[in-house]
């Protein structure tokens, strides 16, 4: 896949993370450095405890991103994520969930 997500805006600014499972739930994390297999969480208050999901499509051979939020908006490229429809993600992408914006980018 050799892609990565970078923080462009929120706290840990520039911090990288590399992109390689195919299914992956992005939330809040509760403790600063939490980590587990197949989720990406980050210390941003503004952003729900499951809040997206980037689904790996081999067929498009690009990953698709869903709303998991029932409160909380999901933009790429500031157009909100349908939560029936997911959203075709793209290298320079920007997702934003509350404050957080990440960028995709190739590794």
């Amino acid at each position: 896949m050799g892609l990565r997500l970078r923080i462009v805006q929120g706290h840990d600014a520039d911090k990288v993370f590399p992109v390689s499972e195919p299914n992956i739930l992005m939330g809040r994390a509760t403790t600063r450095g939490e980590q587990a297999k197949g989720f990406l969480f980050f210390y941003e208050a503004t952003v729900s405890r499951q809040h997206a999901e980037m689904v790996w499509d081999p067929k498009k051979k690009a990953y698709l991103l869903y709303q998991r939020s029932q409160t909380n908006k999901t933009l790429v490229d500031n157009h909100p994520v349908d939560p029936k429809t997911p959203t075709l993600l793209k290298v320079g992408s920007k997702i934003q969930m509350g404050l957080l914006i990440l960028v995709l980018e190739d590794a």
